[in-house]
């Protein structure tokens, strides 16, 4: 079975890399879980974050 943890971010940057990096840093197997970042901006940071961890960046 495999978690998936749903991002949202909505006029929100300030706050999206920390939401991410709070995922990233927890204990659980990496494996187990998908992360899914849904957001209505492109932010050429951000999104070069979410490529690197291998998150899914929906816009």
């Amino acid at each position: 079975m495999l978690i998936s943890v749903i991002i949202s971010a909505y006029n929100r940057k300030e706050f999206l890399k920390n939401a991410i990096r709070s995922v990233y840093t927890q204990s659980l197997d990496k494996g187990l879980y998908e992360v899914v970042i849904a957001k209505n901006f492109e932010d050429k940071d951000i999104d070069d974050y979410i490529a690197k961890l291998g998150y899914k960046n929906i816009i």
